[in-house]
């Protein structure tokens, strides 16, 4: 079985990073505009108004960019996909006329080693055309989260839009008429009595800009991966006997993972607190799932026999992901930091599961 997945440079990853920065960028501003003080004047209630609009417009901006070059991706990407599809059929029939003419003349000695590299650049062509099509799901999930965060941004931009107009039509607040002749010095208590009323009166009064509401729709559906990992803090992810280790030889060179052989329906745990970006079957590797565990740290779990989880689920350390198949399986494990898969041996915890 070979494991040597995704290859650096996936684009999806750094996307996926970039909006993750924004996101949180968008939380923060919506934060800090619920901790401002409410002033009860009218000038201060329109400009909040206007700069809930502004925020709004610019995170439209944001959206729609991000958007348009996830869209620019998709194309480029199916027209790399359809190249090598291409590819693949030509070399699938020139690989059976080579067989097929090695059969008929078996004492050619030429034709053996061109079988070799044909099949070679079959295989070459199988794993490429493997890595786009989880590229292009990866691509096609993150464009359809930009869908709907950009028909949230719309829906707070038609807000502010309405608080404003609402700020703009209420009248300014009534000046108190001056007295004919300076009161009598009122003592410290007197001062407070008065004040009292004013800001009661200018907490309930009707033409407040932004009232006391919980967060936009679209703050509680953000995407919410994990904090990242500590040396020791992943769960190994199933029961089982280590096959190989970090860099240990395989067919196609130093393995990029560890993997376990396991017993028959073994539970497959998540590793970290976190979100699927994957899940699904992924050629000749198998039911594969890909969990984000945050600071740019995914780990990936190919080789199940069922996937109980669903792209985009969040997930809590150690619980039930998917299971091992029938008979001999063999789970393989992978972690990665942002494009370049490291070693999970130092992330993985000590004592009660196989270590590596």
């Amino acid at each position: 079985m070979r494991f040597r997945l995704f290859p650096v440079g996936a684009p999806f990853w750094r996307l996926a990073i970039a909006a993750a920065v924004f996101e949180l960028q968008g939380v923060a501003a919506w934060n800090a505009a619920q901790a401002r003080p409410r002033l009860p004047n009218h000038g201060s209630a329109v400009a909040a108004a206007r700069a809930m609009v502004q925020t709004a417009n610019q995170q439209q901006r944001a959206v729609r960019t991000s958007l348009a070059t996830c869209q620019r991706d998709i194309a480029a990407l199916k027209g790399r996909l359809a190249t090598t599809e291409q590819n693949l059929s030509q070399a699938q029939r020139q690989r059976s006329s080579m067989l097929a003419a090695l059969l008929n003349n078996k004492h050619n000695t030429l034709l053996g080693p061109l079988v070799k590299v044909a099949t070679k650049r079959l295989n070459d062509l199988q794993t490429r055309k493997a890595q786009q099509e989880i590229d292009l799901s990866a691509l096609e999930g993150r464009q359809a989260q930009l869908k709907g965060k950009l028909a949230q941004t719309q829906h707070a931009a038609q807000q502010g839009a309405r608080a404003l107009k609402q700020a703009l039509a209420a009248p300014p607040p009534t000046a108190a008429p001056k007295p004919k002749s300076p009161p009598p010095a009122p003592n410290p208590p007197s001062k407070a009595a008065h004040a009292a009323p004013s800001a009661k009166t200018s907490r309930t009064a009707p033409r407040q800009a932004i009232p006391h509401t919980t967060p936009p729709a679209h703050a509680d559906t953000m995407p919410n991966p994990g904090h990242g990992l500590r040396p020791g803090s992943a769960l190994v992810p199933v029961h089982g006997r280590l096959r190989s280790t970090w860099h240990s030889a395989t067919p196609d060179g130093p393995s990029q993972g560890i993997s376990y052989v396991t017993p028959r329906n073994s539970l497959v745990l998540a590793p970290c607190a976190g979100k699927v970006v994957f899940a699904a079957p992924f050629n000749f590797y198998g039911n594969t799932i890909i969990l984000d565990c945050g600071q740019s740290m995914h780990f990936v779990l190919a080789g199940l026999g069922t996937i109980s989880a669903d792209k985009n689920d969040p997930t809590v350390r150690g619980e039930s992901i998917g299971a091992m198949g029938e008979g001999r399986t063999t789970l393989f494990v992978q972690l990665r930091h942002g494009d370049s898969p490291i070693n999970p041996a130092p992330w993985l915890e000590r004592g009660g599961r196989p270590q590596p």
